[in-house]
């Protein structure tokens, strides 16, 4: 959660030699850029360039003022967790210390603390007024207010196989978060939902419910875990039987609900609707009502995704409890939660036995189970380089244009002003 980075800018020669840094203003990443060019110095940032794109520009810089000019302007190129600096200017000087770097040229010294300039968030640290909890689960880590409200707040972290991957991908948390805002407001009229406010793009403050133990799974399609099992000779799922004769993503007769336990760590478990019941995880009556609400929250999902050329394959909706009222909690409709197809060409693609273009964090998967990992013991999670990250950074906010129809735009908050945002939103709950 950063972008506005602390600058200090001394136009006078004694503050130049110092290394102490002066009184910062705050500037955005983009201001920064346009006052370091000024003074000759250009930032690349990866996860808004290519790699040729950089090395070309860099190239580019060297060979124009090799020949024009006995200087040459330095290039910084920002990486996702360092920055890598192309010093080409004679009496322009870059110094590291600390967490901070000073560039210097004769009339200018700009301190930035460099850690700052990385635009994705792994955790959150935030101590709030009233706070009684704190959550940490896979993407989200979750703020508890007086027992009564949640801050719950979307990091870039990004799972897989129910295993963490070790590197976030840049703006992935605002996607999710303003996806799930858009469709928890299209189905209010549905369900009641947890959201009271969505004061940053990647942060919600909603009721604290109590939760159902269970994630209720609905699926249009054979697809994906469904259809592992079908292809493995099975013809039940969760107790719910799959008819004969489907190929890989036909559709269900009906949309069938195929429900999981909901696991804080490790994997999910196929449960049926019986074994909950039976095991007093939910009761019937609340059972029956959750299952309403998941098919027709379904069904207006993929009213919704028809409207962008797509079918909502399958998702996920998790409920809770306050007082005798249910919400739905969480996210829902997102491309981790949900997996959607592009409607032009399904019918063609599954006449000819081809495979289904999707919109969904699948691919991640994919990479993974390419690289050699499934989640499984022993597996190791392979190397995920910076060109890797971009693209799936890339693909997220195409999901997220593509789902919503609306386009994306990058929004990056320094952590003190978050803290500031969040706590005055919670005083208008209160």
């Amino acid at each position: 959660m950063s972008g506005n980075v602390p600058l200090a800018i001394a136009r006078h020669r004694d503050a130049i030699d110092s290394d102490q840094p002066v009184q910062p203003e705050y500037r955005t990443v983009i201001q920064l850029q346009e006052l370091l060019a000024r003074t000759g110095v250009h930032i690349l940032d990866p996860r808004r360039n290519s790699h040729r794109r950089i090395l070309r520009t860099i190239n580019r810089y060297r060979t124009f003022r090799l020949r024009r000019s006995p200087g040459l302007q330095p290039v910084i190129v920002i990486t996702v967790n360092r920055l890598i600096f192309f010093s080409l200017i004679t009496g322009f000087t870059i110094k590291i210390k600390g967490t901070h770097v000073f560039l210097r040229t004769g009339i200018f010294r700009i301190d930035c603390q460099f850690l700052i300039f990385d635009n994705t968030m792994l955790e959150s640290n935030f101590k709030f007024t009233g706070q009684t909890a704190f959550y940490k689960g896979k993407v989200r880590d979750v703020y508890t207010i007086d027992d009564k409200l949640m801050v719950m707040v979307v990091s870039d972290r990004i799972s897989a196989f129910d295993v963490v991957l070790p590197k976030p991908i840049p703006y992935k948390g605002q996607v999710l978060n303003q996806v799930a805002a858009i469709m928890l407001e299209a189905t209010k009229d549905i369900v009641p939902n947890w959201v009271k406010s969505v004061p940053l793009p990647n942060v919600t403050i909603g009721l604290k419910c109590d939760t159902f133990p269970v994630e209720m799974v609905v699926r249009g399609n054979l697809t994906g875990h469904a259809w592992r099992t079908y292809k493995s000779g099975k013809r039940e799922l969760c107790g719910v039987p799959l008819p004969e004769g489907l190929k890989e993503n036909d559709f269900f007769p009906a949309p069938i609900i195929t429900p999981t336990t909901k696991a804080h760590e490790g994997h999910d478990e196929d449960i049926s609707r019986e074994e909950i019941i039976a095991q007093g995880l939910v009761s019937k009556e609340d059972y029956e009502q959750l299952e309403k609400y998941t098919l027709a929250l379904f069904e207006r999902g993929k009213e919704l995704a028809a409207k962008q050329g797509l079918i909502l394959v399958d998702t996920k909706y998790e409920f809770g409890k306050v007082g005798d009222t249910i919400y739905v909690i969480d996210e829902i409709h997102t491309p981790d939660s949900s997996r959607y197809f592009y409607a032009a060409g399904f019918e063609e693609n599954q006449a000819a036995g081809n495979p289904q273009k999707q919109l969904s964090k699948e691919f991640v998967r994919e990479w993974l189970m390419e690289n050699g990992f499934q989640g499984k013991d022993g597996q190791q999670i392979p190397e995920m380089d910076e060109a890797f990250i971009n693209s799936v950074s890339e693909r997220y906010i195409e999901l997220f244009e593509n789902i919503t129809g609306q386009q994306f735009v990058k929004e990056d908050v320094s952590a003190a002003d978050a803290q500031t945002k969040i706590e005055s939103a919670l005083a208008e709950q209160k």
